[in-house]
C-alpha cells in the first residue's frame, strides 16, 4: 500500500469526521473541497452518506470531478456549475450522490439541509468578511461544522491575522455547542474543531 502526505492527512482528518456521521441518509457539503480527496475518503468508508456536494472554483472541482469518477463508481455523480434556477438545482440535487458547485450556487439550499459542513484548510486563508460570511452560511444550512485551520495564520496581502484560540476571529458563535478541538497530528501546527450548530438560532439573520 502506497502511503502519501495526502492519505495521511486525510486520515487523521477521517477520524475526527467519522463520529459525527451518526444516522442514515447523511448530508454533507465541503467548501474549499480541492481535489475531492475528503469526498473520496468518506463516501468510500461511510455508507451512511447519501449526499455529498463539493463547492470550489477551477481548477479544484474538474480534478475532483475526475478523481471521483474513477474511485467512486457506483455513486451518480453530476457537474452542476451551469445551474442557475431553484428548480433544476433541486432536482440535480434529489437526482445524485456527489454534486460540485460553485460557491455561489449555496444560495439555494434550504435551511438547515446539510447534517455537516466541512471546512479544510481554506477558512484561514480568508479575508474576514468573506469568513464572516461562510460561517453564516454554515449556520443556516447545516446541523454540525467541522473545519481544520492552522493555529495561527495570516491571510496574505490583507492585515486579517487568525488565531483558533481566539472565537471571535473566526465568528463562533457562543451558543454554538463544542463537540470537538484538538491540535492536529499532522501537520502539528494545525487545529481541528467541531460544533453542533442544530440547537441555536440563526444570531447572522438580521
Amino acid at each position: 500500500l502506497k502511503i502519501s502526505q495526502e492519505k495521511l492527512r486525510t486520515l487523521i482528518e477521517f477520524e475526527t469526521i467519522l463520529p459525527l456521521i451518526q444516522e442514515d441518509n447523511f448530508k454533507i457539503i465541503e467548501i474549499g473541497s480541492g481535489n475531492g480527496r475528503t469526498c473520496d475518503c468518506i463516501i468510500s468508508n461511510s455508507n451512511l452518506v447519501s449526499k455529498y456536494v463539493l463547492v470550489d472554483i477551477p481548477p479544484a472541482l474538474p480534478s475532483a470531478f475526475q478523481r471521483l469518477k474513477k474511485s467512486t463508481k457506483n455513486k451518480k455523480i453530476f457537474f452542476g456549475i451551469d445551474i442557475n434556477n431553484q428548480d433544476d438545482f433541486d432536482k440535480t440535487i434529489r437526482d445524485n450522490d456527489i454534486i460540485l458547485i460553485f460557491p455561489n450556487q449555496i444560495r439555494f439550499f434550504k435551511k438547515k439541509y446539510f447534517d455537516l459542513f466541512i471546512a479544510i484548510d481554506c477558512l484561514h486563508e480568508m479575508k474576514k468578511n468573506t469568513l464572516k460570511e461562510y460561517m453564516k452560511i454554515a449556520e443556516r444550512i447545516s446541523k454540525k461544522i467541522y473545519f481544520k485551520v492552522h493555529e495561527k495564520a495570516h491571510v496574505p496581502f490583507s492585515f486579517d491575522i487568525f488565531n483558533i484560540n481566539k472565537k471571535e476571529d473566526y465568528y463562533i458563535n457562543p451558543k454554538w455547542e463544542l463537540i470537538t478541538k484538538k491540535k492536529s497530528l499532522f501537520p502539528s501546527n494545525d487545529w481541528e474543531c467541531a460544533y453542533n450548530l442544530d440547537k441555536n438560532h440563526d444570531r447572522f439573520q438580521n
